[in-house]
């Protein structure tokens, strides 16, 4: 379980997108929407660029972020998911959320799996 709210876990799980902002090196701001899945009460984001997205990697350089949800911004951290059980939980979760999305394939590649990132409140 992670330490987010029960009602901020709902809008993730129901959210279609969110807009994950991160920082570059030289402090200029980004944000862009992301898909977001929420797993045995955990939220997990996968860079459908892979390791070249933007947002994973500026959000991995930094060790923090935020989600922007409707109206509120919140805080994160990024951790790594290695565990192959895990991934495919997300990917799991991702085909059920997603199913009718011409997209879905871009998050299931195996370029993206190892993009696979576990969001803490920082």
């Amino acid at each position: 379980m992670s330490g987010f709210s029960g009602p901020l876990l709902g809008r993730l799980d129901v959210a279609g997108e969110v807009e994950v902002e991160t920082w570059s090196k030289a402090g200029e701001r980004h944000r862009v929407p992301i898909w977001i899945v929420v797993v045995a009460g955990v939220p997990y984001v996968r860079s459908v660029r892979g390791v070249r997205g933007r947002w994973y990697r500026e959000l991995l350089a930094r060790r923090e972020g935020a989600l922007h949800v409707g109206s509120r911004r919140v805080p994160v951290r990024p951790g790594r998911v290695r565990s192959p059980r895990t991934i495919d939980a997300v990917s799991a979760a991702l085909w059920r959320k997603y199913a009718k999305s011409a997209s879905l394939f871009s998050m299931l590649r195996l370029a993206t799996l190892e993009t696979t990132l576990r969001l803490e409140p920082a």
